[in-house]
C-alpha cells in the first residue's frame, strides 16, 4: 500500500522534457567550465542517455562554452579529458588576467609616487602644448644687427680659409 501510494504522488519523469532542459542549459556569468558539467551532469540523469551519457555532455559543452581554444583542443578527448583541458586552461586564462591587473595596480603606483604630473592639462600624456602666439615684427634696428653679425661671421669664415690656404701654400714651396 506505501509503495502504491508512493508511485501514485511521486512525479512522473518525462525524458523528453528532461532532455528539452538539458539542451537549453547555458553557462552562466563567472562559471568555471567544471561547475557547468557537473551542473549538466545533474541534469543529464533524467533524460535516460544510458552510455552515452559523458558523450552528450561533452557535445553540450563544446556547443556552448565560449572558449574556442579550449574547444579546438579538447574535441577528440573524451569528457575527463576534456574537463582535466578545460580546468587547466581556466587555471592560467586566470591567472593571467591577476598578473596583467597586478602590473596595471603596481605601474600606476609606480607613476604616482615617482613622476607627479606637473600640470593638470586633459589627462592625456602626449596632450599638445596650446598654439603660441605670432612673433611681433622685428624692428629695423633688431635686423640690421642680425645682419651685420651674419656678414661679421661669413667675412670671419673667409678670413679663416684664407689664411689656411696661405699656409698650405707657403708649405708646399
Amino acid at each position: 500500500m506505501k509503495r502504491k501510494l508512493g508511485n501514485y504522488f511521486q512525479p512522473k519523469k518525462n525524458k523528453h522534457h528532461a532532455r528539452y532542459t538539458f539542451s537549453k542549459q547555458r553557462p552562466t556569468e563567472g562559471e568555471s567550465v567544471v561547475t557547468y558539467a557537473a551542473r549538466l551532469c545533474e541534469k543529464s540523469k533524467d533524460c535516460e542517455f544510458g552510455k552515452q551519457t559523458d558523450d552528450r555532455i561533452r557535445e553540450h559543452l563544446i556547443q556552448t562554452i565560449r572558449y574556442s581554444e579550449i574547444v579546438k583542443r579538447s574535441i577528440q578527448k573524451n569528457l575527463d579529458q576534456f574537463l582535466e583541458e578545460a580546468s587547466r586552461r581556466e587555471d592560467i586564462n586566470q591567472q593571467v588576467k591577476d598578473m596583467k591587473e597586478d602590473f596595471k595596480v603596481s605601474r600606476a603606483e609606480h607613476q604616482s609616487k615617482n613622476c607627479p604630473r606637473k600640470s593638470k592639462g586633459n589627462g592625456r600624456k602626449n596632450s599638445r602644448k596650446p598654439p603660441q602666439p605670432p612673433r611681433k615684427q622685428e624692428s629695423t634696428r633688431k635686423k640690421r644687427k642680425r645682419k651685420a653679425r651674419a656678414v661679421v661671421t661669413v667675412e670671419t669664415q673667409e678670413h679663416t680659409l684664407q689664411a689656411e690656404s696661405a699656409q698650405l701654400t707657403d708649405d708646399s714651396v
